[in-house]
């Protein structure tokens, strides 16, 4: 018979290891998908006092919003729409729009406001 505890230290030992590993994984991978107006943009949001759930998500639909609008988007209600069908809070989704058309493509700012 195999030992109750050597088998119940075995399974943290692989917990922890398996549970290092999933830490260390974003940061490895992080840099090489860096963007300084992601970075601009999440701190903005938190400046503003908005707490961001899943910053991945805000990042991924903030690098879809200028594409969007030319690709043909109208107006900041499609943009916030979209957004808020990714899950991103409505309040979160319009500071986010302005945020992101301000940062990423400012020459698009008349387009979104008419």
């Amino acid at each position: 018979m195999s030992n109750p505890k050597a088998r119940s230290l075995s399974g943290r030992v692989v917990a922890a290891a398996v549970g290092a590993t999933i830490a260390a994984a974003p940061v490895a991978i992080a840099p090489a998908h860096a963007d300084g107006a992601d970075d601009a943009i999440l701190a903005a949001l938190s400046a503003a006092g908005f707490s961001i759930g899943n910053p991945a998500v805000v990042k991924q639909v903030s690098r879809t919003i200028c594409p969007s609008l030319k690709d043909g988007a109208k107006t900041m209600t499609w943009l916030v729409t979209g957004a808020t069908m990714q899950g991103i809070p409505q309040l979160v989704a319009t500071k986010l729009v302005g945020l992101t058309v301000k940062t990423r493509c400012p020459q698009m700012v008349k387009s979104v406001l008419t």
